[in-house]
């Protein structure tokens, strides 16, 4: 059962902009959601435009591509580490890795501590 909106835990911040539209969704015979009249216009979309959605304990939660994409970087921040980026850490690991590589081969010599 569907919580009302009083209930509802939103703690993902929202950005400044029109309050959120409740709307009652329909389940065709085939399985389908119906969405009403003005819907896909709130998100930007037409016939044949992609809506991504998540399923999960009881609820269902629509977002635009671009909405799903921030979604996700959102949730990534709080996980990587601060200090430096992840692409910066994905090539420092890679450099560290081929030198590895290099040095276990015998194509470089390991540097010396008496230089």
């Amino acid at each position: 059962m569907a919580r009302p909106p009083d209930e509802i835990d939103d703690t993902e911040p929202r950005s400044e902009g029109p309050s959120p539209t409740f709307v009652r969704l329909t389940v065709a015979t085939d399985g389908c959601l119906v969405l009403p009249r003005g819907v896909p216009d709130a998100f930007g979309s037409g016939p044949g435009e992609v809506i991504v959605g998540v399923a999960d304990r009881g609820e269902l939660i629509l977002r635009t591509p671009a909405a799903a994409v921030a979604h996700v970087q959102s949730i990534l921040r709080r996980v990587l580490p601060r200090t430096d980026g992840l692409v910066d850490s994905l090539l420092a690991d890679r450099r560290r890795e081929a030198e590895s590589e290099e040095t276990d081969l015998g194509l470089i010599r390991p540097a010396r501590a008496d230089r």
